[in-house]
């Protein structure tokens, strides 16, 4: 602010900075004043403005889900270029061997919405899915535009959910069992596995191991052990699981203990 002491029926003046940096279309922000007013000592003020995209893709993550390996899929993302005359201008490209991306042609209505086709190859091996699409302009006047590209190819055996989270509520002096499971399955008719072992790699959970079906299912049962009551933060850890698929010889999956006190 730039007056801090205003007189009754002054007038006061508060400069804002906005940081426009990663964000896209219709923004908003609340800013607080606290004064010592007796009837409104505090007052919120609602800042909005509307980015402007000079040159980068509408979404910063572009999820393709679970694909099947040997199965390929695409999908169409958008970029955004304002001066539509250097449409002719504009390459994409990939960080990775297994994805190709491509300009589609220009349907006529929107030359400044550029649709961009994402695909997935089918000898892509399985795993989780993390590579980045990055779009240029050959006369280089725009910084270059980047967007990431998300997912899992699954193989023989899959991880289902690939992530869990607990709670855990900090006023109780005894630990409620809160239970997560986690399904480890065959995914092809004529194919079967062994669990060889399960780990977290934080030892923060409690595990056991029930077989389904031999060879196809197995379900694996979590929750936070005496390790966990001690945290005083929020923490990720990991899940690793072992197998004699010789494709997939360890998978995992991801979690995430919750701290709240009720």
């Amino acid at each position: 602010m730039t007056e801090t002491d205003i007189p009754p029926g002054g007038e006061g003046k508060i400069e804002v900075s906005f940081n426009s940096g990663g964000r896209k279309g219709h923004t908003s922000k609340n800013v607080t004043v606290e004064s010592n007013d007796p009837i409104r000592p505090r007052t919120t003020l609602s800042i909005s403005a509307f980015v402007e995209v000079e040159f980068g893709f509408e979404t910063n993550t572009i999820n393709i889900g679970r694909v099947r390996k040997g199965e390929s899929i695409s999908k169409t993302a958008v970029l955004l270029l304002k001066d539509v005359s250097k449409r002719d201008l504009v390459e994409v490209s990939t960080n990775s061997p297994h994805i190709d991306a491509r300009i589609l042609e220009s349907n006529g209505r929107d030359e400044g919405r550029i649709e961009v086709e994402v695909s997935v190859r089918a000898k892509m091996s399985p795993g989780r899915l993390n590579d980045m699409i990055t779009a240029r302009l050959t006369d280089e006047s725009q910084p270059a535009a980047t967007m990431r590209v998300v997912g899992t190819i699954i193989g023989n055996v899959e991880v289902t959910p690939e992530a869990v989270h607990f709670t855990i509520d900090t006023s109780q002096v005894v630990m409620d069992q809160e239970f997560r499971d986690v399904k480890v399955i065959s995914t092809e008719d004529d194919a079967s596995f062994k669990l060889l072992g399960v780990e977290d790699t934080r030892n923060l959970l409690t595990i056991e191991v029930d077989t389904l079906t031999p060879g196809k299912q197995y379900l694996i049962r979590t929750w936070p052990n005496e390790n966990a009551a001690q945290l005083r933060r929020v923490v990720s850890g990991l899940v690793k699981i072992k197998t004699d698929d010789t494709e997939q010889p360890e998978l995992s999956f991801s979690y995430r203990i919750i701290l709240r006190r009720q």
